[in-house]
């Protein structure tokens, strides 16, 4: 079995943008925690990857919680796998790209039912588990409390 970990870092300084910024830099949000991470939506593995010849689940991906994640400091989104219309059809691009960067700059073309999507908040020392289903990291709300 595989085990991959990731450490989330915070999003930029709270503090006020300088000249030297960047024009995206000054119109991102804002958070001094951790928030915002892995944004663009995705599917860890290929359909392939993630199930047997017969259709049955080979993996199972877990989430640990290091701190509380709430709605407001940036959560775990997902799309539930019924909800997905491409979740059974691995020859579909849309499967393996729900996300993609738009052709205006900050712009992310969806390609999934956005609204299908729900939080999955998770308390320090809490876990999240999903089998391949598509998933991001939520924003984090500069003014949440921590």
């Amino acid at each position: 079995p595989g085990v991959f970990a990731w450490s989330l870092r915070p999003a930029p300084s709270a503090a006020p943008p300088s000249a030297a910024d960047d024009e995206a830099s000054r119109d991102a949000p804002r958070c001094d925690r951790a928030g915002a991470n892995f944004g663009l939506p995705h599917r860890d593995f290929s359909y392939a990857e993630a199930h047997r010849p017969d259709g049955r689940a080979n993996l199972l991906n877990v989430w640990l919680a290091v701190t509380d994640a709430t709605p407001e400091n940036g959560c775990l989104r997902v799309v539930p796998r019924h909800l997905d219309a491409f979740y059974a059809s691995p020859d579909a691009y849309d499967h393996a790209r729900p996300a993609v960067p738009g052709f205006e700059p900050r712009t992310t073309k969806l390609r999934f039912p956005v609204a299908a999507a729900r939080p999955a908040p998770a308390p320090a020392g809490g876990f999240v588990c999903w089998h391949n289903v598509i998933h991001w990291g939520g924003a984090c709300d500069p003014d949440a409390p921590e």
